[in-house]
């Protein structure tokens, strides 16, 4: 739910300025007035009279609207009049406004209204306590003219109440609901706060067009997306996948935004909830949108529970959220909260609820893709509020785009005129016109994306096209449209007589389709001469009668003239029409070919002729990943010849949990003599990797001894014989054609040809990869110079994809000394963890095992068990348990002694609460145990007494037959039992793969 007891209290420390801010005002006005003086216009004009879309007898609040295109719109909200919520709704359509008509009227509250247009009609949404508890209603609205019908059982004409139908009416509360349409594959997804299970989880339904569920009954059906919890949720289509993101509460002075990803199919994508922005402070009301590929996720924060602000992140569509981090939308005194955002065609905008001149007014800002601010008088509000006067603060702004017009129309609630509307509230709309300047970009077309002129490279009297978009959001023409080009090379763009070679500006002509609100392509040919070295710089000059253009085209940009120019092309055959790769898309393990044509109109060949390929995807071109490419055919180089370069790629997964499409970076690098040729094929272009069935695994073994894949044999600090084992495991059972251990033996950040070791196996009679199977290598490293700076990780390959897993992506740092270190037991049910079972209900045993290894064989003097029962990451009293031996007889600590404790555990946290444990070992000299079991990285799930297991992999199995042979090291296949939010970091730049080629 909004934070409305927040905002009220808001609300009252507000007022206390409202007289003498208004005071200060209307001085300022008056002194206007006598001295001559206005304040400045904002960066968009506006409509200066307040439309009244709803003013009944009692409150009208929370509106949202969906925009049809054609100038149509359809606004709804929660209508009081009748003492009970409510949904109404009005019709906009060919300038006209409909009347207010009835859309749910039932018994109980209906609230929070959500509305989207599917190309047909639109759909609304609503939270409807009709049946008693809060659950999630809706209805479809087709529209005639300004007239809606409701199509879904409509309320009755006679009074008796009814409108929509139950979407979702599972036990509990269903609450906040949030709504959006995929056109692409014609369904809706609605996402909401649900409460059938403490604490409130995320919940998602997609419908078809029709309304028919695909994701079960009303009664019981949906989506879990955020298991651990979570309120408030708000949800985004971006062309793929879907991105709901919500509040998660996680102390009394921490509240964070996650999110997660759904695809169309209705699979949970990101096992784990992606943390977009966490730590102190506390976060509120999440909205987010898509420009199409990446998605803007937005809220409002109070720092330390001082007045909010508003503040944005951009997430990838492959859910990573952007490295730059979070940034501020909206950092002003008082409150700045409630804020929404939509995509308009080539621009964010974020509107929000705004507090610093004493009352609640609207403010917003436009936002590129990129996160940058379109709008240059500051940081925060390009734009100036609004004067709402007295809007509800824990309601956010409604907002749509008109892309007839290039108008914004702003939906809001406002406490009527008085004396007789003093004390309700009602319905207002606003629409703005955008005056701001008009913007020019790239056309993207073939050869014109990063530049606005083709060929970039021609010989003198060549005959050069220019292109360029112009776009104005108020869709006014240019009154000005060139180029200027430095034809005489003297460094500015001027006209001068004497020179025999003057600088040209030309007009350009538009061709024919879009308005100017989405963009329109401009278009001239000229002839241009060798001047000074050949490098002449252009710029396109747009100007709509007030304001200049803007945009990375007003720039200057070079073209090369010259007496012997050379370029790259593609090829234009079947595969290879407007890239250089194919297939575009395979799985990993694929031969792609990769082909270019290089022309010369002097004949002259090639001194570099390579493709480059970020087989590693770090970004850069490494100098293993820069192939030489040879000629296909024997053509002249002025008529141009054809290259080709074969390449067998390998699946690189992103993590442990990641295994879809992967895209990879190419290019093409051509010089003649010393200077690099240029054209399309010369910028960064990308083909897509799949996984060829499964990707394989890697984990670690849990053998005594190995920490990390390595245990020290020999008996000295700092060198010595080192063992390394990892298991690896296939579904497929495709055996392993590359098992390597890299260790960086040097210590100098890489990993040579001869740091790449071949590990054997540890039992070659076992030829079943799919349950999991050792391999190990025994080395000495005594001789290394780097001493305990080496680093090492696993690398395997099925052939087709690399192994994932945590031995691969670990970059791990070569123990110096092991001589005191915990490990697993290996036990059953203590392969991977030290507590069995993995979950259970509160009160009720746990086992918990760890093995202590000593190899000077010292005992403990520290035996300790730590179960952090509030999660607050501080020992405490009643935290710690000693640990007992599990066999007395046992005196020998060189090959590992277990100790075990029984523990009934009570949480001081609400349930199902995951609880962190760890285990604490000191010998008789005081030298602390290291080891995963002594770091804390495992949990242990408690569920209320009442509960089920959230999930059957969560839980251990019976423990295994002790008749029953295991492998050595056996593990389980990887699961996701500890379902808990964590941040997902991007592990692309700490790999160092680099040409894992067949």
């Amino acid at each position: 739910m909004r934070k409305f007891n927040r905002a009220i209290l808001l609300r009252l420390k507000e007022l206390y300025f409202t007289t003498w801010l208004l005071f200060v005002v209307v001085a300022i006005f008056l002194l206007g007035s006598l001295f001559g003086f206005i304040l400045p216009r904002p960066a968009y004009g506006w409509v200066w009279n307040d439309v009244l879309v709803s003013g009944g007898a009692l409150d009208q609040i929370h509106p949202q609207v969906a925009y049809a295109g054609g100038g149509n719109l359809m606004i709804v909200w929660e209508n009081r009049d009748s003492g009970s919520g409510d949904i109404y709704g009005l019709i906009q359509a060919g300038g006209q406004s409909g009347s207010p008509f009835p859309i749910c009227t039932a018994q109980g509250d209906q609230r929070y209204p959500q509305v989207v247009w599917n190309g047909s009609n639109y759909f609304v949404v609503w939270e409807d306590t009709r049946g008693g508890n809060a659950d999630i209603y809706g209805s479809r609205v087709s529209v005639t003219g300004t007239t809606g019908t409701v199509l879904d059982n409509p309320p009755s004409s006679s009074g008796g109440g009814g409108g929509g139908v139950p979407l979702c009416s599972a036990s509990g509360d269903q609450l906040q609901p949030s709504l959006v349409w995929n056109s692409q594959d014609r369904q809706y997804l609605i996402v909401w706060q649900d409460h059938r299970i403490e604490p409130a989880k995320i919940y998602g339904l997609r419908l078809t067009e029709g309304m028919q569920s695909l994701d079960g009954p009303a009664s019981s059906g949906g989506l879990l997306i955020a298991r651990s919890g979570g309120t408030n949720p708000s949800v985004a289509w971006n062309g793929a996948n879907y991105l709901v993101v919500w509040e998660y509460q996680t102390s009394a002075s921490s509240c964070d935004i996650y999110g997660g990803r759904v695809s169309s199919s209705g699979q949970v994508i990101d096992d784990a909830p992606l943390l977009i922005s966490g730590g102190e402070g506390l976060r509120y009301n999440p909205a987010v949108a898509s420009d199409g590929r990446d998605f803007l996720v937005i809220w409002d924060i109070h720092p330390q529970n001082e007045y909010s602000d508003v503040a944005g992140m951009l997430v990838s569509a492959d859910g990573l959220p952007d490295s730059r981090g979070e940034f501020p939308i909206a950092e002003y005194q008082w409150n700045q909260l409630n804020p929404s955002v939509i995509w308009c065609e080539n621009h964010y905008l974020v509107a929000w609820k705004d507090t610093r001149n004493g009352k609640v007014d609207i403010y917003f800002v436009r936002l590129s893709s990129a996160g940058s601010f379109l709008d240059s008088q500051t940081k925060f509000s390009a734009i100036n509020a609004c004067i709402v006067g007295s809007s509800l603060l824990d309601s956010p702004v409604a907002i749509a785009r008109r892309t007839d017009s290039g108008e914004y129309v702003i939906i809001w609630e406002e406490v009527g005129s008085p004396p007789t509307r003093s004390n309700t509230f009602d319905i207002y709309s606003q629409r703005y016109q955008a005056t701001a300047p008009p913007v020019l970009s790239w056309t993207g077309e073939a050869n014109y994306q990063n530049s606005g002129v083709n060929p970039a490279i021609g010989p003198a009297g060549t005959s050069f096209e220019f292109r360029v978009k112009y776009s104005s959001l108020g869709n006014l023409p240019p009154q000005k449209a060139q180029v200027w080009i430095d034809q005489d090379d003297d460094g500015v763009y001027s006209i001068n007589p004497a020179n025999s070679l003057m600088d040209k500006i030309i007009n350009l002509t538009p061709e024919p389709g879009n308005n100017y609100i989405q963009g329109v392509i401009y278009k001239a040919m000229t002839t241009l001469e060798l001047a000074g070295d050949g490098k002449l710089n252009y710029r396109f000059v747009f100007s709509d009668g007030t304001n200049e253009a803007t945009g990375e085209p007003a720039k200057s940009h070079q073209i090369l003239v010259g007496n012997s120019p050379a370029s790259l092309e593609w090829m234009g055959t079947d595969g290879y029409e407007s890239d250089g790769v194919n297939p575009n898309s395979a799985p990993g393990g694929t031969t792609f070919t990769f082909m270019v044509r290089y022309r010369d109109l002097e004949n002259d060949p090639p001194s570099v002729a390579e493709v480059w390929v970020d087989l590693n995807r770090d970004n850069n071109y490494d100098q293993d990943e820069k192939f030489p490419m040879q000629a296909v055919n024997t053509q002249s180089f002025s008529a141009g010849r054809g290259y080709q370069k074969s390449i067998s790629c390998l699946y690189l997964p992103d993590s442990t949990t990641s295994a879809g499409a992967i895209n990879i970076k190419y290019r093409f690098n051509f010089t003649s003599g010393h200077t690099p040729i240029g054209g399309e094929p010369s910028s960064d272009h990308f083909f897509s990797l799949t996984p060829y069935r499964s990707v394989p695994v890697l984990s670690w073994v849990s053998e005594a001894g190995f920490v990390q894949g390595v245990r020290l044999k020999g008996s000295e600090a700092g060198g010595g014989s080192y063992e390394f084992q990892v298991c690896y495991q296939d579904q497929d059972n495709d055996p392993a054609l590359i098992r390597e251990v890299w260790i960086d033996e040097n210590a100098d950040g890489t990993f040579s040809q001869e740091e790449k070791h071949i590990m054997e196996e540890l039992t070659s009679s076992d030829t079943v990869v799919s349950d999991g199977k050792i391999y190990r290598l025994l080395i000495d490293l005594s001789s290394s110079a780097a001493g305990d700076e080496i680093r090492y990780r696993f690398v395997f390959s099925d052939g087709k994809n690399i192994a994932t897993g945590e031995p691969f992506l670990t970059l791990a740092k070569l123990p110096a000394s092991l001589s005191v270190y915990l490990t697993w037991t290996g036990q059953p049910g203590y392969t991977q963890d030290g507590v069995n079972p993995d979950s259970g209900p509160a009160q009720s045993l746990f086992q918990f095992q760890v093995r202590y290894v000593n190899e000077h064989d010292f005992p403990p003097k520290i035996k300790k068990l730590w179960i952090d029962l509030n999660n607050d990451g501080q020992y405490q009293g009643g935290e710690l348990y000693d640990l007992e031996e599990l066999d007395p007889l046992d005196m020998d600590y060189g090959d590992g002694k277990i100790y075990t404790k029984s523990v009934s555990i009570t949480p001081q946290l609400t349930l199902p609460a995951n609880l962190n444990y760890r285990f604490i070992f000191q010998d008789i000299y005081s030298e602390e145990a290291a080891g995963e079991p002594a770091q804390g990285l495992r949990t242990v799930l408690i569920l209320a007494t009442t509960d089920a297991p959230l999930d059957p992999n969560t839980t251990n199995q019976q423990p295994q037959d002790p008749n029953q042979p295991t492998k050595p090291g056996d593990v389980p296949p990887p699961s996701s039992s500890n379902d808990v939010p964590r941040e997902i970091k991007s592990t692309q730049g700490g790999c160092f793969i680099r040409s894992l080629l067949f």
